[in-house]
């Protein structure tokens, strides 16, 4: 099942890199499609009430929206900065944990203020989650985060670029190494993974979040449910984006 779907990646990344490089206007019309989208939809998950029309009003003109929580507000605007900044990280493949710890900062510092971009320092446990026990104690964050980043080039040469991206996400939750936004965090680290492979970000629709959290617990006992899913959302955003283009 995931070697047909790379298949269908392939023969699509085929089109979408004929049709390179660019040019400027078209960049920064698909830099703003993704930023809203994958802000909207990435928040929406995790239970942000402003929807994408809302979102592209906060993000690109600067106005609140009456009813909508300060925190929906914040989440957006911080995630939008975090977004900004993938988006040049993305000119290289490398990622460093600074990096990571930026981006976590970014995206939550209006909400969150100084522990924004710190490893939390308490054991979690996650609600809904029969894998508790997997996840990294507290004081072993720094170790296994430190491990994670030196393995990434290794890993990168030896998957499939979306498979790649699909196991940076599932590692990282593992680790889950901040105390809040690692959803969040990892759903831009995999794009960051995606984009910097010249591949398309995915952006996970919050109406299939069942599917999504289900294939992500799964990954505890089996890796594979989970590429799967996420190869079968970045072919999604392939066809997405040929569409936008209006490819060949």
């Amino acid at each position: 099942m995931l070697d047909l779907i790379l298949q269908k990646i392939e023969q699509n990344q085929k089109r979408i890199n004929q049709a390179r490089p660019l040019d400027q206007a078209q960049v920064k019309n698909l830099k703003e499609y993704f930023k809203i989208g994958l802000t909207y939809s990435s928040n929406a998950l995790e239970g942000n009430t402003l929807t994408e029309s809302e979102t592209k009003v906060v993000i690109e003109d600067g106005i609140t929206i009456g009813g909508k929580s300060l925190k929906d507000h914040l989440d957006t605007i911080g995630h939008a900065r975090a977004f900004d900044y993938l988006w040049e990280l993305a000119k290289t493949p490398d990622i460093t944990e600074q990096d990571i710890k930026e981006l976590h900062k970014l995206c939550f510092q209006p909400k969150l203020g100084e522990t924004a971009g710190q490893y939390r320092k308490v054991d979690i446990v996650i609600t809904g989650s029969a894998h508790n026990d997997k996840f990294s104690l507290h004081e072993d964050i720094p170790v296994h985060m430190r491990n994670f980043v030196q393995q990434l080039p290794d890993k990168r040469k030896k998957l499939h670029p979306v498979v790649y991206a699909a196991a940076l996400h599932r590692d990282f939750i593992v680790i889950h190494p901040f105390e809040d936004g690692n959803g969040r965090t990892a759903r831009l680290i995999m794009n960051h993974a995606l984009l910097s492979s010249g591949y398309p970000p995915v952006i996970i629709s919050p109406t299939f979040k069942h599917e999504y959290i289900q294939a992500l617990e799964q990954s505890h006992t089996q890796n594979n449910i989970f590429f799967e899913y996420i190869t079968e959302q970045a072919l999604e955003a392939q066809r997405d984006y040929i569409c936008l283009l209006r490819l060949p």
